[in-house]
């Protein structure tokens, strides 16, 4: 009670927040996935005609959408990229544990780094970068 008195977010104090049919853990320095970023993936869902073979998520935190993304088109091979380590070995332990680590992998990389970078071409380029106060 005294951790929600200070307006911690629910989300840290489990440890664990619902995306979609899964959950991720989530921790107090990387913001945790918001009902928006729900609302991205169930449009792009919705919308999204034939499945992509490949999708890039940007700012990736905690896994959320390259998880639902694998877990959505199986066939999709998903790179998630993270300028955080932390958030990366966050967003690791969620791929391993929500079993699509034989489809998404994680790359450490800032935003501009990715544009020098050579790593291809995809299909889907999705990202819910995180609101600060």
């Amino acid at each position: 009670m005294a951790r929600r008195g200070k307006r911690e977010p629910p989300q840290y104090i489990a440890g664990r927040a619902g995306f979609l049919d899964f959950e991720v853990a989530c921790d107090g320095p990387r913001p945790h996935p918001r009902p928006e970023t729900e609302e991205l993936a169930e449009l792009g869902f919705s919308r999204i005609a034939s499945p992509p073979a490949t999708a890039l998520d940007l700012g990736t935190g905690t896994g959320a959408l390259a998880i639902a993304i694998a877990r959505h088109w199986p066939a999709c091979r998903v790179t998630a990229v993270d300028g955080s380590r932390e958030a990366l070995a966050l967003a690791e332990s969620n791929i391993v544990t929500n079993n699509v680590a034989d489809r998404v992998r994680c790359l450490p990389a800032r935003w501009p780094e990715i544009l020098s970078t050579n790593l291809g071409s995809f299909d889907l380029i999705i990202s819910n970068p995180p609101l600060f106060d």
